[in-house]
């Protein structure tokens, strides 16, 4: 069964308990509790997303520490995993650039399909951080 569908389902079943709900001051109220509910639940899973986050640079920094290939860094399974969290890792991947600098810019160019380092930066670490930091808070990732 496809998410869109899932969708339809949960909105059919959301209407329906509504609609039993005979006067409109409970519907605002079972609206705005459902919609309490929601944020709460979206909130716990980006905490519990970000927690993971912090566990998987921890031990790929732990386990790569000690490495000198950018490819064996960039391939190891927790980056990799990080990678696989998308465009919501973008923040959480800046932060620990700018706190604890690391070899992020595979992640963060496979992920934003950007690259705002410019050639003569390329290799230099300090400036390749700078530069994307100064990307993170043009895009309003970073303050």
């Amino acid at each position: 069964m496809g998410n869109n569908q899932n969708f339809q389902e949960d909105d059919k079943a959301v209407q329906n308990a509504l609609s039993l709900l005979g006067k409109p001051r409970w519907r605002k109220k079972a609206l705005a509790a459902l919609a309490a509910g929601l944020a709460e639940a979206e909130s716990a899973a980006d905490a519990a997303l970000e927690d993971e986050f912090q566990r998987l640079a921890a031990l790929w920094a732990e386990e790569t520490q000690n490495l000198s290939s950018v490819q064996e860094i960039a391939l190891h399974p927790a980056y990799q995993q990080i990678i696989g969290m998308g465009d919501q890792a973008i923040p959480w991947i800046l932060r620990e650039l700018q706190q604890r600098p690391n070899h992020w810019f595979w992640a963060l160019r496979a992920i934003t399909r950007e690259n705002p380092v410019s050639e003569q930066e390329q290799g230099r670490v300090p400036a390749m951080i700078n530069a994307w930091l100064k990307w993170g808070k043009d895009r309003g990732y970073l303050d």
